[in-house]
């Protein structure tokens, strides 16, 4: 089958379209001008945050980081932090062939989001890079109670489309599993964290290592 001969397409979100990487980020960033007493502080906070999640990860990355200020490491004040990242307005971009994958797809057929987080992070982020002009619909799969690869969030739509259905994505244990789960094909995009991970035992009908090179092999 041609790609082109799909005509309802199940795309993830994070690591697909966009690199969650760059979220946190954006979100370390709005923490950091929380804490800092002015412009210069927030970038040197904003630099040690950065450092530390690129380098060592963001396990208990708010309690070090307060701990290298020398700042009380309250749960209240935690809580406030995570509270700053999970609703500020994320400064991220689509990938580089994002923006024509989306076109391609939402001129063959639907284009459905499909994506798990907690629901009103995730909405920021669709909301920031502006996929709602190429989707149907996006299904938050939490605000269901269904993170992937449980299908009971997308199963119900399957009956309102009509043709064959494409899954887009990168997590092999989240995308990969729910398209074998839901019946449909499934396209595996190397991006991101999971991108060393092996997809098997499921079996994809492409691999590529971004939105565009997707895009040249809807092309040919």
């Amino acid at each position: 089958m041609k790609l082109s001969d799909y005509r309802l397409f199940l795309v993830d979100l994070d690591d697909t379209l966009y690199l969650e990487r760059d979220y946190v980020l954006s979100g370390l960033t709005a923490v950091a001008g929380e804490l800092a007493r002015d412009a210069s502080e927030a970038e040197a906070i904003a630099a040690w945050l950065h450092h530390h999640f690129l380098t060592v990860g963001r396990d208990r990355i708010l309690d070090q980081c307060l701990s290298a200020l020398g700042r009380s490491q309250s749960s209240d004040l935690i809580e406030h932090l995570v509270g700053i990242y999970r609703e500020h307005d994320p400064a991220i971009a689509l990938l580089p062939g994002a923006t024509d994958l989306l076109k391609s797809l939402a001129s063959m057929g639907s284009v459905v989001i499909v994506t798990d987080g907690l629901p009103s992070m995730q909405a920021r982020k669709c909301h920031a890079l502006g996929v709602a002009q190429w989707a149907v619909q996006t299904v938050y799969c939490w605000s269901q109670q269904a993170p992937k690869p449980d299908t009971a969030s997308v199963l119900p739509l399957l009956g309102h489309y009509d043709g064959p259905v494409l899954m887009i994505g990168d997590n092999p244990g989240h995308d990969l599993c729910m398209a074998d789960r839901l019946g449909v094909d499934a396209v595996r995009l190397r991006q991101g964290r999971f991108a060393a991970e092996p997809s098997s035992p499921w079996t994809p009908v492409m691999e590529v290592a971004s939105p565009a090179e997707l895009v040249e092999r809807f092309r040919d």
